[in-house]
């Protein structure tokens, strides 16, 4: 049977999935852990991060759509599609992020109630990454129930990834910083184990459906997105960051920077080969 790779969305749209989520993790952990534990220490990074990351991917998904200015007619008519849902989803959370920046800029102090808003925006940002390729169902792979899930947990890799590198290299000085740095660490490998056995499931699920699924699976295990499959995205992605916690390198001065930069990487590399390995059978 004959299959066609997918053309329409390419570098630009997985720019976009792995910025948005990256700004949408990071804004989970870091927020929510203030709500959660009390604990403020990286979440002015989130303030001021967060909606240029979000701003960013957007901006790459509106130049990938060609006609920008149509993103508008999206959010005047949030129940007419996925695509508008998630565009207020995102302009939400994009008004929240910068008022939050500029309050935190201005020395303001900032209402808990801003807060609650953007961890649930940007939780509807990180799953809406992945609910955006659903909506082509001509693509079976883009339509695996897992992949809302998979991007939601490694959008909050990715934000534990920017944490680590902006603070790495100086949170050990701080003895409390130290604490919750190490709380993150044993928190991100139940969470790239988690992520680990998610895309497992994923391509099991997908060699286990259609043809076209199929093929996708087969694609990134070994296609012609193997290399950047086994090497960023399970070896950068998954196996470094364990190997560098369970080696206790995550202690060093750059090791926690280390981990970050893996941590993205692999996000990164996670987004290229979900949306290069779409293919589509011809009717």
């Amino acid at each position: 049977m004959e299959v066609h790779v997918q053309t329409i969305w390419g570098h630009l749209v997985a720019w976009y999935l792995f910025l948005a989520g990256a700004g949408a993790g990071l804004y989970i952990i870091a927020v929510g852990y203030n709500l959660w534990k009390g604990n403020a220490k990286f979440t002015k990074i989130a303030y001021y991060i967060s909606p240029l990351l979000v701003t960013s991917g957007t901006l790459f998904l509106l130049l990938d759509l060609g006609q920008p200015f149509r993103a508008v007619l999206a959010i005047l008519r949030p129940h007419s599609s996925m695509i508008s849902v998630g565009t207020l989803i995102l302009s939400l959370f994009m008004a929240v992020t910068f008022w939050q920046a500029y309050l935190a800029f201005s020395g303001r102090s900032q209402q808990r109630i801003w807060d609650y808003a953007g961890v649930t925006l940007a939780t509807g940002t990180a799953v809406y990454t992945g609910l955006l390729l659903g909506v082509v169902k001509a693509i079976p792979f883009w339509n695996n129930p897992l992949l809302p899930i998979l991007f939601l947990l490694s959008a909050l890799s990715s934000g534990l990834g920017i944490i680590f590198i902006c603070t790495g290299r100086t949170s050990w000085i701080d003895g409390k910083a130290s604490e919750l740095l190490s709380s993150l660490f044993r928190f991100d490998v139940g969470l790239v184990i988690t992520e680990a056995v998610f895309i497992s499931f994923w391509l099991l699920v997908a060699l286990n459906g259609s043809f076209a699924s199929s093929a996708s699976a087969k694609i990134l295990l070994n296609g012609f997105f193997a290399f950047p499959f086994w090497v960023f995205i399970v070896g950068l992605g998954v196996v470094t960051p364990l190997m560098l916690k369970l080696s206790n390198q995550i202690a060093t001065s750059f090791g926690p920077v280390l981990c970050g930069i893996c941590l993205l990487t692999g996000a990164l590399a996670l987004r290229y080969g979900v949306v290069v390995a779409g293919v589509w059978i011809p009717l």
